[in-house]
């Protein structure tokens, strides 16, 4: 009888399975946004849309304008808002972080970065990790091409 498999990871092995020598040929880079559950919290709960233009707020990161109506129409995000929701959804994330954070170490792919800086200082360091990673790239792509034109020139001769 097949046994029901437990949801996990779509890219990790689950501990049954054995872990591949290397990343799947799509993986390149994983970037981890590491944050205070505290953290978390308080951006999940000061997030409010506009359900008339579908636009997202932070009611401190990132304010809405003042506008006429505007601030009365706003409303919680869904399941953000829900202090409730967000407790076991923490908990379940801190369960799985460790093993998946330590198989994609395994593949040298993880990168984490500082979430408790700001947007921008994230950005700037997942713009700067993805810049590298692509220079990486160009590198070993062109190591190999030369390497192709001198097996090519040898088998020439």
């Amino acid at each position: 009888q097949d046994k029901a498999r437990p949801k996990g990871s779509k890219v990790a092995p689950c501990d049954d399975e054995p872990a591949p020598a290397a990343p799947p040929a799509s993986l390149d880079l994983v970037l981890r946004v590491d944050v205070s559950d505290d953290t978390a919290r308080k951006r999940a709960l000061g997030r409010r849309l506009d359900p008339q233009s579908g636009t997202l707020y932070h009611l401190e990161y990132d304010p809405p304008p003042d506008e006429p109506g505007l601030h009365e129409r706003l409303v919680a995000v869904a399941d953000a808002a829900d202090a409730e929701v967000l407790r076991p959804a923490l908990a379940s994330y801190g369960d799985a972080e460790a093993p998946l954070a330590e198989w994609l170490g395994g593949l040298d792919v993880l990168l984490a970065l500082d979430g408790e800086s700001s947007f921008e200082g994230v950005a700037l360091e997942a713009e700067k990790a993805v810049g590298e990673l692509r220079e990486r790239k160009q590198q070993r792509e062109q190591e190999r091409a030369a390497e192709a034109a001198r097996a090519a020139q040898l088998a020439a001769e």
